[in-house]
């Protein structure tokens, strides 16, 4: 699990082996900043604050630092696809 307690603070993560990696975004920005070590095809599955589900999708996350949008207190789990 990663928690955003900062905007604009890139968490550095290597998506290989994981079942499941939840982020929270503690913040009022509308996203999280990720850094990924390696590409990976992924299934994000997106809540809101009060677990309502914004948005289910599969994505090639790419290495490197990028925005993943993430409403404020809201959830996101990212799951191999």
């Amino acid at each position: 699990m990663v928690i955003f307690h900062a905007q604009r603070h890139a968490a550095s993560l290597d998506p290989a082996g994981f079942a499941e990696i939840a982020l929270v975004n503690n913040t009022d920005a509308e996203g999280v900043l990720l850094d990924l070590t390696r590409p990976a095809v992924v299934r994000l599955d997106v809540s809101d604050v009060c677990g309502a589900p914004v948005r289910s999708e599969t994505a090639r996350l790419e290495p490197g630092p990028q925005w993943l949008a993430v409403p404020p207190s809201g959830l996101c789990l990212i799951r191999p696809a």
